[in-house]
């Protein structure tokens, strides 16, 4: 669909590049940070 035609009739459309690089940051904000890998025994 195209963008253009849905923001002219008010809809809200968010566009961006598919598999572009980008860069995130996490804050580890509580108690604990559980690792959770299916692959692994610990």
């Amino acid at each position: 669909m195209d963008p253009d035609w849905l923001k002219a009739r008010g809809i809200r459309v968010a566009t961006g590049e598919f598999q572009a690089y980008m860069k995130v940051e996490i804050i580890n904000d509580g108690p604990v940070t559980i690792l959770i890998d299916s692959k692994k025994s610990f």
